[in-house]
């Protein structure tokens, strides 16, 4: 959820001889409880600075003489939001990074960069920034921060439901000519996207931006900003992060940041997508090894062929928005216009198969709706159901932008699994990416590339240690199915929970914990105690 525009408590300028800064909340995390590693967490999402100067600097930024009130917005995972009203009643957002938001500098810098760009070349409604500073260290309000316009109209969830088939299909008509002009525009490299002078010249590609008459600023693409590259303390360990001249690179570089979390980092983090423990999948360091130099070796023929015109197109870097859900979406209340698009942080350049091509709030889900992918005449949906009119739409659309369309074909082949699960081979997945090269993708050699010799040997303890840990991880991950399923509303999605239901949800995952280990280990003492110990959620 985006925190960009959603005010939940305002403060009025503060009499004088007091200030912003000792209202400690503004700085916190507020909007709930984390029931694992509560502590870390929380720090995590904290950042101090001068919150008196960001009202000076807002106001400024306008041409304005002074913030009259501001409203705080609701804390998001990796960034905290304000509305800053102006003394002339006009008001302006102010974004500043949590410490766990990505790497300093860059991910400020090239998020400034990628809103430029969209707005001034690919002609994407996104809020204009007004000013900015991504050198938390040396500018006067001590953090990072970005001060923009405040996007026009309301967020897409607050009228979607109330609108008729016509009104919902002119949006996604405007969204989908939007991304038309992102499929257009591949970059030359593949990373993050930046002003020339925020990046070394010796890790930037230039990026040329057509007809669109920008001498007065360059872009260029620079070091990867992506949430994959800096999760689970992966900004710490040395790394190529880029920018790399081709897909195969950049893909080969994802798995030598594995590699070095894997060597470099505790590798203790907890997960909640799954149980671990006796009788159950046990992560190790040597079996992420095993599985990232696997992919590794299989990597260069498992991307799309270079053979195949449409595959290749699949290999050139786009800038996509991976989170289009209906808040990031905004247009005016009485109007089928889309007015802004919000929440560029952590975008970048990269392979289309690596984005999420969809938008989320289609929200299709229904029959393959089969390869034919020739352009179709105008959308026709007289007489058709509901359900018939929006399976209709999808399809329409996706045979408008058929390079999206076979982006997403491919990422729900054998192939794209092995490349998704590879991105997240330190903190989970290794079974799952093991079983996928040598249980189903071994299965399906020939490569298409030709290759006929399949690159990976195995051993028969190998293929018997790959299907056990496949089985134990599942089993571990229908647990945690089955607890979410029956906790309902309860249930604590990302470790999360509101304030009021902290208690009751930890009291309710502690029977949970208890019934499994009753179940699983009966009166095994020994293994009760080990999945106790890494039973992820706090008691």
């Amino acid at each position: 959820m985006n925190n960009e525009e959603r005010p939940v408590e305002i403060f009025n300028l503060p009499s004088t001889g007091s200030n912003w800064n000792e209202d400690g909340s503004l700085f916190t995390f507020t909007c709930g409880r984390f029931v694992y590693d509560q502590e870390r967490q929380m720090a995590l999402r904290t950042v101090w600075f001068d919150m008196n100067q960001l009202a000076r600097i807002a106001a400024s930024s306008i041409g304005a003489d002074r913030c009259m009130h501001l409203q705080k917005c609701p804390d998001g995972i990796y960034n905290k939001a304000y509305i800053f009203r102006i003394d002339d009643g006009r008001e302006v957002i102010g974004k500043l990074l949590n410490p766990n938001a990505g790497l300093p500098h860059y991910t400020t810098a090239s998020e400034v960069a990628t809103m430029d760009y969209m707005r001034s070349v690919l002609a994407t409604p996104t809020p204009r920034v007004l000013a900015w500073d991504s050198r938390a260290e040396s500018n006067a309000v001590g953090a990072e921060y970005i001060i923009m316009e405040k996007a026009e109209g309301v967020p897409l969830s607050e009228v979607w439901g109330n609108l008729g088939y016509p009104e919902r299909a002119t949006l996604l008509r405007q969204v989908f000519r939007i991304m038309r002009r992102w499929l257009a525009n591949p970059l030359p490299g593949h990373g993050g996207l930046y002003y020339a002078g925020d990046v070394q010249s010796n890790m930037s590609l230039p990026v040329p931006t057509g007809p669109t008459d920008l001498s007065d600023r360059q872009f260029v693409n620079g070091p990867a900003v992506g949430r994959d590259w800096c999760d689970a303390d992966r900004k710490g360990p040395d790394c190529d992060r880029g920018p790399w001249t081709s897909a195969l690179d950049y893909r080969r570089a994802i798995g030598a940041r594995e590699r070095a979390a894997v060597e470099n980092l505790p590798g203790d983090t907890k997960q909640l997508v799954m149980l671990t423990g006796p009788r159950l999948y046990q992560p190790s360091p040597s079996e992420k090894l095993w599985a990232i130099n696997a992919y590794l070796q299989v990597l260069g023929h498992v991307l799309p062929s270079k053979s195949d015109l449409s595959s290749e197109d699949m290999l050139l870097s786009r800038l996509w928005h991976d989170d289009l859900h209906d808040e990031n979406i905004f247009n005016p209340a009485e109007l089928t216009e889309v007015t802004a698009i919000i929440d560029w942080q952590s975008t970048q350049a990269v392979p289309l198969f690596d984005h999420y091509p969809e938008p989320a709030f289609l929200e299709y889900e229904g029959p393959d709706l089969g390869e034919d992918l020739e352009k179709p005449g105008a959308l026709r949906t007289e007489g058709l159901t509901d359900s018939e009119k929006a399976a209709a739409t999808k399809e329409y659309f996706e045979r408008i932008n058929p390079v999206q369309y076979q982006a997403i074909k491919f990422q729900n082949t054998t192939a794209g699994h092995v490349l998704h699960v590879a991105r997240r081979a330190y903190e989970v997945g290794e079974a799952h990416l093991s079983s996928l090269i040598m249980l189903e993708l071994r299965d399906k050699w020939p490569a298409p590339d030709g290759c006929s010799d399949f690159p990976v040997a195995l051993l028969s303890e190998d293929e018997e240690r790959i299907k056990r840990d496949v089985d134990e991880a599942d089993q571990g991950a229908t647990l945690v199915r089955q607890m979410k399923a029956q906790m309902g509303w309860w249930w604590p999605e990302k470790g999360l929970v509101e304030h009021d239901a902290y208690d009751e949800t930890k009291a309710l995952l502690t029977r949970h914990r208890d019934e499994i280990a009753r179940e699983c280990f009966g009166d095994d003492e020994f293994a009760r105690e080990s999945f106790l110990r890494d039973w992820p959620f706090e008691t």
